[in-house]
């Protein structure tokens, strides 16, 4: 049984509210990380495609920008059809994330990223974590 405070009830109604307001083509499950451009310096949508095209050449990730109705704030998704098994493996690993419940609701267990250093960092981890052939079983 789970018991929640009224300020997190509210949380995961406003998050269930964005979730009938945002139709995707993609499945929560499919979404492996989120990355919020905050910064100034914040490479384009083409030079992190790049930099994942050559980190994972054998994977067909897909870089989309999506944004958020409600905040209307830009954002790019990094999808993949196996991100859930890619994700359990992460947390199998002992990779820890953030989550809200506006975030889970939208897009699944997929970490969300504000800064392009600890987008990177979290690749090169996956990486690592690819390269185990039990990844997938």
């Amino acid at each position: 049984m789970v018991i929640a405070n009224s300020d997190f009830s509210k949380k995961i109604e406003r998050a269930y509210a964005m979730l009938k307001m945002v139709s995707y083509t993609n499945a929560p499950h499919e979404f492996l990380a989120i990355y919020y451009p905050t910064e100034g310096n914040a490479e384009s949508r083409a030079s992190i495609t790049e930099k994942v095209s050559s980190l994972f050449p054998e994977f067909d990730f897909l870089i989309v920008d999506i944004t958020s109705s409600p905040e209307g704030e830009s954002k790019l998704a990094l999808i993949h059809p196996k991100a859930h098994l890619m994700l359990e493996q992460l947390i199998a690993s002992g990779v820890a994330a953030v989550f809200d419940p506006d975030h889970m609701a939208l897009y699944g267990f997929s970490p969300k990223f504000m800064r392009q250093n600890d987008l990177f960092e979290f690749l090169k981890v996956l990486r690592e974590e690819l390269d185990c052939p039990m990844w997938n079983s």
